[in-house]
């Protein structure tokens, strides 16, 4: 290592390190996409956090597990970066700003249910040196055969994901021949090992009361409560789906942006998990 990246190294304080991963129900946008490009810009400046945007091969042409397998390879990729003996090999802005032992993954619609999965693979993985601290899923893209009673309430109320346009990205991304129970789509019918076995990072899942998607979402925060994991839920009542890219409903991006720097300056507790359908002030009272 040169002398000059050594003392770059020396004086910049570490920062810890979030992993972006965006939406698009698997066949859409990529990290450099304007709208989760700016999302990304506004929570490294407001959680004070390293983001690092990850970008995965899309669906029809790579159907699912691909994005899955895609994501954890970055992960291992960033485990060699912090693990790496010749640190003059390193990213400079990683070897420079990034604190390994506290990492975070954040997902939004489909990015969040990659996170979910990323997850569930890690816990058969040493990542050492990183050091995952938590799991933030905003508004997870999940679904069932069975429509819900929120898909079937909202579904011509939704302009951003009504009911028949994610028909359209499941029947495209899920592997050939799978239906919407498929554990991809379904977590509830996750194989074995059961989550309860798991080890996984705290949880921080994000439902907007808008969203046709929101009461896959509620199962998914109670499936992971009973199996006593830590998770807490953050409901905006009034929110849309994908609410924090949206220009008219910033004032619930900057409300989840504030609980999301609790969230990571907190230290792990006993599993909390906050009622369903809270209003949002007490859900910010949670946080």
């Amino acid at each position: 290592m040169g002398k000059k990246q050594e003392e770059e190294r020396s004086i910049h304080k570490k920062l810890p390190v979030t992993l972006f991963v965006h939406g698009g129900g698997f066949c859409m946008f990529s990290a450099s996409t304007v709208i989760f490009h700016d999302f990304c810009r506004k929570m490294a400046q407001k959680a004070n956090t390293l983001v690092v945007s990850i970008d995965y091969r899309l669906a029809p042409e790579h159907r699912l597990p691909t994005a899955y397998n895609d994501c954890f390879d970055f992960l291992k990729w960033l485990q060699s970066q912090a693990s790496e003996e010749d640190r003059s090999t390193v990213d400079p802005w990683l070897d420079c700003y990034a604190d390994f032992s506290r990492c975070f993954w954040f997902g939004e619609s489909a990015g969040a249910n990659i996170v979910h999965h990323i997850a569930l693979r890690a816990t058969t993985e040493d990542l050492r040196p990183l050091q995952v601290k938590g799991l933030v899923l905003s508004q997870p893209f999940f679904g069932s055969e069975e429509r819900t009673a929120s898909e079937i309430e909202l579904e011509h109320d939704e302009p951003i994901i009504p009911p028949a346009l994610c028909d359209e990205f499941w029947k495209f991304s899920l592997p050939h021949g799978a239906s919407r129970d498929h554990p991809y789509s379904n977590p509830l019918n996750e194989v074995l090992p059961p989550l309860s076995k798991l080890d996984l990072p705290r949880m921080l899942v994000v439902v907007g009361g808008l969203d046709p998607l929101r009461d896959h979402q509620f199962a998914y925060v109670s499936h992971v409560h009973e199996a006593g994991k830590n998770v807490k839920l953050l409901f905006f009542r009034d929110a849309q789906h994908s609410f924090p890219l949206m220009a008219d409903q910033s004032m619930y991006a900057d409300m989840l942006l504030k609980c999301l720097v609790k969230f990571m300056q907190r230290r792990s507790k006993p599993t909390e998990t906050s009622g369903c359908r809270r209003r949002i002030s007490a859900c910010m009272n949670a946080c």
